[in-house]
Parts: C-alpha cells; structure tokens; sequence
C-alpha cells in the first residue's frame, strides 16, 4: 500500500481522536488542519531524509575515504530535531592494469668528440725584461797635474766638475812633509783635452771642495771659503770651525750649500758666498762619537730641498728642509753588514759606513758603504734601499768614493778599484772595472756622457767621454 493510499485513513484517525472543545466548528476546522499538517510532516521527513542522503553518498564516491562525511543534519525538520544517516560504504571501482612493454630497440649511440677544433687569437704577451747594461765607456788617462800635491783621505772630495765642463781641484805645493805651502784652486775648461790649468791663491788651506757653477764654488778645512769667480778669485772666508773642520760638502744650487762638521753638525746657508749666513743644526744621531769624528761622513743634494747624508752605522738622514732644524733629518737604516770583525779594532760597525753618497735626482740616490757594496734608492725619502756588493773581495777602505751622473750613470772608487756603470742595479753583472791603482781614484760624474776620475796621491786623472 502506498503513501498516497494511507493518507487518507491517518487523516480520518486524526479527526477521530479530536474532541471538541466549545463546538465551534472554525476552531475544529483549524485544529483538525493543524494534526494533518503535523501528520503529513511525520511521514515525508523520513523519506526526506532518504533523498538527501542518497544525493550526498553517490559524490561521496569518488572522494578519498578520509574526507567522507558520516553525519547528514536534516535541514527540513525543525531546527531542534537532527537526522542522523549513515553515509554508504565506498564502492570501489576496478581499474584495469595495462602494463606498456619497454621498447626492445636500443637507443643509437651518439659519438661525441673529446676533442673539439677551437680557433683562437690570442693577443701577443709582452714580457718586459730589463737588459743588462751595455759595458761602459773606454778609460783613458788624459792628463795630470805636475807636481802639485792632493789631500785625500776619508770625507774628502778634492776636486768638482759642473754640468758645463768646467772643473777645480784644491791642493797645495808641498816643500816637505809638514810644511804644505802655496795652497791653490786650479781651474779649467777642458778637463778631457790638453787645455791649462789656471791657479788661483786660497787664503788657506782647503782639503774638499764643490761647485754649483762657474759663478758660485765653495772649499774648507778648518773653514769654508767661498767664490763667485772662483776661476779667478778672490776667495774669502763665510763660516769658521772649531770643532776640528768641514767635509762632505755639497751646492745643488747658489741657493743652498751644505757642510758637514766633526761636532755632528749640518752647517747650510741661502746664500753661501755671504759670511755669517751659514747656520749648524746637531744631527739626529745622539751625540755619537766616531774616533773623532761626528759619525757622519758624506753628503749629497739633489736640489736646493732635498739633501741626503751618509752615516757611520749605515744610516742614511734624509731632508726635504735641509736648513730647518734636527727634526727635518729623518734617520733610516740603509745597510747592516753581517760581518763583524773589522781591521781597525776599535770600529765595530766598520763596514756599515756609508763613505759616499751621489743624488743626482730626487727620484735616485746611489751610496757606497766601506765593505764595497754600492746602495740605490728611487725613493730615499721613504727609505727604500737596495744593495749590490760590487767589488767583492776589494781592499777595504776609508776612502770608497761614488758619483752618480744620473740613474743610469755611476762611477765608484773601492781601495783604487775603479767600477763604472751604465745601469746601477743589475748587481755585479752591471759594473766593469775600468781602472785599479795603487791609489785611490775620486770619481766626478758631471754628465751622464762625461765622468772623470782624480788618483790625488800621485796627481793623475783619467777621463771618458761616453
């Protein structure tokens, strides 16, 4: 029997069971309406129910049993009544295997090249290698000066030559061993010819000399003498000593000249040929004391600012305000000899002396020290040195002399072992001994064309004209 077929009896049940209230047939109308209703509600919920949950389960089927829902809440029936149905099992779905058979054909094999043709231009490598030096000049003896006698020994430089051609040389006409009389500058032109060489009287004796031109030299012992026409004279005294005399002088300009004293003084002037204008200033070197001498031994200026001195124990004192006071010296290490024994017993640091030095610019020094090593700095300033021993094995001595035209022109005496170069810094291939005498030679670079050397002991004098 259907739904439909037993509606009707609920329905009659239903008004059956009424029991008037007053009689009022609009209120058993209502009433009788209202059990219908509330009938009809009784039977279609349940079937309600079992379409909703019919439509929730079959989407249910294809998703993944964890996400499934197990509860429905009917939305039909009043808000405080829940229908709870169980969702249907999942229904699982064979899905056919189709196993693809791997192909059965190999895949070609492919040569590949280990080697691959690749065309490349490469730029030319430029390998900058400095050369040796070519050897230097052919030495010749040209010349002497009679029989007039030279002072040499250690610090004395008796004799310059300028940039002109012009030379002087200070000595003396000895009548016996302590009596030096005729003390005279003798000047020439023509250092490398045949030309005379004029004499002119010096108002005392004069061991060392230097000249800045042909308008301003300056020579001493025990005091300096000076001269604006020093060809020709007069030459007068502008500073006194007392402190045993002067050597390592040097004029890079008539606007500055320079002497070193036994005191271990500076002495400068501005203006060299006015007396009472030269100034001392103690050196940096702590009162040190060096068998009577002040420790210092050589000095050189580049230009009228730029000075460098050579000292006992291998410094070097570098100036850019030569005539300020000491703090304008700065003191640096140049050279420490390892060896340590020394042919005069009471010279400890013998072979760290630096006997010479030659700047002939700013931007290169060159120095020699007594164990004969040759020392060059493009940057003195900063204390830069390197050192190259040159005449291994030469006699050591007091009296090691270097004249340094240029960066690429140096002549060095070491015991009368004359060496010239055309490239100092290549070490000892870099340097050809062109003289050796029994006699010390002092060498004057005036040119990088022109160097000459002075044997002051028996008055002789080679030159070369490069």
């Amino acid at each position: 029997m259907t739904l439909d077929d037993q509606l009707p009896d609920l329905l009659r049940a239903e008004a059956d069971a009424y029991e008037p209230g007053d009689g009022n047939p609009g209120i058993e109308r209502r009433v009788r309406a209202r059990r219908r209703n509330r009938t009809i509600r009784r039977v279609a919920t349940p079937l309600v129910a079992v379409g909703v949950a019919l439509a929730v389960a079959v989407p249910l089927l294809a998703v993944p049993a964890a996400h499934r829902a197990t509860s429905v809440t009917d939305p039909v029936t009043d808000p405080t009544t829940t229908s709870t149905s169980t969702v249907a099992p999942p229904v699982t779905v064979p899905v056919p295997t189709t196993t693809i058979p791997a192909p059965t054909t190999s895949a070609p094999t492919v040569s590949v090249p280990t080697t691959f043709p690749v065309t490349t231009t490469l730029s030319p490598v430029t390998t900058t290698t400095n050369p040796p030096p070519p050897p230097p000049p052919t030495w010749k003896t040209v010349g002497n000066l009679g029989g007039r006698v030279l002072q040499a020994g250690p610090q004395l430089q008796p004799w310059s030559c300028t940039s002109d051609g012009f030379c002087l040389v200070v000595g003396f006409t000895q009548i016996s061993t302590t009596s030096p009389t005729g003390v005279e500058v003798w000047t020439t032109a023509d250092p490398t010819g045949s030309g005379p060489w004029e004499a002119t009287p010096l108002p005392a004796r004069a061991d060392t000399a230097t000249c800045a031109s042909r308008s301003l030299c300056i020579a001493a012992n025990a005091e300096i003498m000076a001269s604006t026409s020093p060809a020709t004279g007069p030459w007068i005294p502008v500073d006194t000593n007392d402190g045993g005399g002067y050597f390592g002088l040097s004029c890079p300009s008539v606007d500055l000249c320079l002497a070193l004293d036994r005191n271990g003084e500076v002495v400068t002037s501005r203006t060299p040929a006015v007396a009472g204008s030269w100034t001392a200033v103690t050196l940096p070197l702590g009162g040190r004391d060096f068998t009577g001498d002040s420790g210092v031994f050589s000095a050189s200026c580049a230009n009228s600012h730029f000075c460098v001195i050579g000292a006992s124990k291998g410094e070097v004192l570098v100036s850019t305000d030569p005539t300020g006071t000491a703090a304008a010296w700065t003191v640096d290490v140049a050279v420490t000899d390892p060896r340590t024994e020394s042919p005069v017993s009471n010279l400890v640091d013998y072979y760290d002396q630096i006997l010479g030095v030659s700047c002939p610019s700013v931007s290169f020094c060159a120095a020699v020290d007594a164990g004969g090593t040759v020392l060059t700095a493009t940057s003195a300033t900063q204390g830069l040195w390197t050192s190259e021993v040159v005449a291994a094995g030469a006699p050591l001595q007091f009296e090691n002399y270097i004249s340094c035209a240029s960066a690429n022109r140096c002549t060095v005496d070491t015991g009368g072992h004359l060496f010239d170069s055309l490239g100092p810094g290549f070490g000892v291939s870099g340097w050809t001994e062109v003289e050796a005498n029994a006699f010390d030679f002092v060498p004057v670079c005036p040119t990088p064309q022109l160097c000459l050397a002075l044997a002051p002991s028996n008055a002789t004098w080679a030159g070369s004209a490069g």
